[in-house]
């Protein structure tokens, strides 16, 4: 799976794709958090759109998600990681994931995230070796050393 997954730099290009992924793969959660009142979201997608930031997940030549990584000297920060639900459930986020594991340990660094409390993606995390370091109001904040 791996060999089959790229990565490219987001482009102002890509602001449509982004926005129409954070709806698909975040809807659900920001509702039952927060609400969802789409022209907050669509100003404040706007507003925080950073494509250079952005990772286009390529999977076989087909644009399938984005992540964000955040380098630090003792940490990775897990920014996003949003697939295409079609995508899901294949593989994709746990290749991506070990590797940014992998490359972590090399360099002695920790992996960190937050992830919405409703979010059942928690127990993906927790299945790779994150455990919960700390929370808000919505977030389990979660680290893997």
């Amino acid at each position: 799976m791996e060999d089959a997954i790229n990565f490219r730099t987001a482009t102002p290009k890509d602001y449509e794709f982004l926005y129409a992924l954070h709806c698909k793969t975040m809807h659900d959660y920001i509702e039952a958090t927060w609400g969802w009142d789409e022209v907050w979201q669509q100003n404040h997608f706007r507003e925080n759109f950073q494509p250079e930031a952005n990772q286009i997940i390529v999977l076989n030549n087909h644009d399938v998600g984005r992540i964000e990584l955040n380098h630090k000297a003792d940490e990775v920060r897990v920014g996003n990681i949003q697939i295409l639900p079609k995508y899901q459930s294949k593989g994709i986020g746990s290749s991506i994931m070990l590797k940014i594991i992998r490359q972590a340990q090399q360099h002695k660094q920790c992996v960190t995230l937050q992830v919405l409390k409703v979010n059942p993606a928690r127990r993906f995390y927790e299945r790779l070796g994150f455990v919960v370091d700390g929370e808000d109001d919505a977030h389990f904040k979660m680290k893997r050393a």
